[in-house]
């Protein structure tokens, strides 16, 4: 019971929102000059897994975490409930690939709702192993404990895209987005203090309701009207030319209070980043001003 306990107070536990569905987005990357070389497209099919003696008597409702060196982003399938045999064909994940990485980290976690989430066992696949082919099907991913002891497989089947340059025809692509910061933003009388200001991007088709979840928030800035982020997202788009982003800053001290919005088209701002154009207007917020840019990178075969 003591190695049980263990078990249960040093493992870390899984956020809910980080399982559910999301829109294909990759993560932050923690330095924007970090070279981007391709995304891997990963489903795991299915798992076997080998439960060490104490976990046994524990349910057993298993989800796989995933991440890179360069990212400090993880993502995660769904969770499968009372089973040890996991299957997330339904789950598929877009990762981003950049130099600085060796390989794929692959750890199969079981969700608890009372303690924090157990480790089951790790699994890892090398880059160079990813960069062999563009498709490996039924790849049999060993998972093993901190100790070396066995702990089932995981089969997954992984599509690897390289990068091309933005002049490569393809409506499929990843974006790099930068947000730099704010300037210039009218405070209204509500407010009176400086805001601490956030800023929210969704992502949505054109003339569609803009009343979606956030794909992406930044963190806030405190006390000023002069916002500083310097925040850089990576995302899959797979229509180039009928995509928007709408950029929504607001502050955080009064709760619903805009401080100014931005709807641009991906074509648009790619066009403008390229020109070095940084700098657009904020609808609702005076003279008000945000600064952001995109840059477009193909993928060669679009994800389906």
């Amino acid at each position: 019971m003591d190695y049980l306990q263990s078990l249960l107070c040093s493992s870390e536990p899984v956020d809910a929102e980080s399982v559910s569905e999301k829109p294909m987005r990759t993560a932050n990357l923690d330095d924007s000059e970090v070279e981007l070389i391709g995304v891997a497209r990963l489903v795991i099919q299915s798992g076997d897994l080998r439960l060490p003696l104490p976990m046994k008597p524990l349910p057993t409702n298993p989800y796989v975490r995933l991440n890179t060196e360069s990212s400090s982003q993880r993502w995660c399938t769904s969770r499968c409930s009372h089973t040890i045999r996991p299957s997330w064909l339904k789950d598929t994940i877009y990762i981003p690939i950049t130099s600085q990485d060796s390989g794929l980290s692959f750890t199969v976690k079981n969700s608890l709702s009372w303690f924090k989430d157990i480790t089951v066992g790790t699994g890892f696949l090398p880059v160079d192993r990813l960069a062999e082919c563009t498709e490996h099907n039924d790849l049999v991913l060993l998972l093993s404990s901190p100790g070396g002891d066995h702990r089932g497989h995981l089969l997954v089947t992984v599509i690897f895209n390289a990068l091309h340059s933005s002049n490569f025809p393809s409506d499929v692509g990843l974006v790099r987005l930068t947000i730099f910061e704010a300037k210039d933003m009218e405070i209204s009388v509500r407010q009176q203090k400086k805001p601490s200001a956030r800023l929210q991007v969704r992502w949505i088709a054109k003339d569609a309701d803009e009343d979606v979840p956030p794909m992406f928030t930044t963190r806030i800035a405190h006390n000023t009207g002069q916002p500083l982020w310097k925040e850089t997202v990576d995302f899959i788009c797979s229509r180039r030319d009928s995509m928007v982003l709408f950029f929504d800053v607001m502050d955080t001290k009064v709760k619903g209070a805009p401080l100014g919005y931005m709807r641009i088209s991906l074509g648009d701002l790619l066009e403008a980043s390229e020109s070095d154009r940084s700098w657009w207007p904020l609808t609702g917020s005076g003279q008000g001003q945000l600064r952001v840019s995109a840059e477009w990178r193909a993928i060669g075969t679009p994800p389906v």
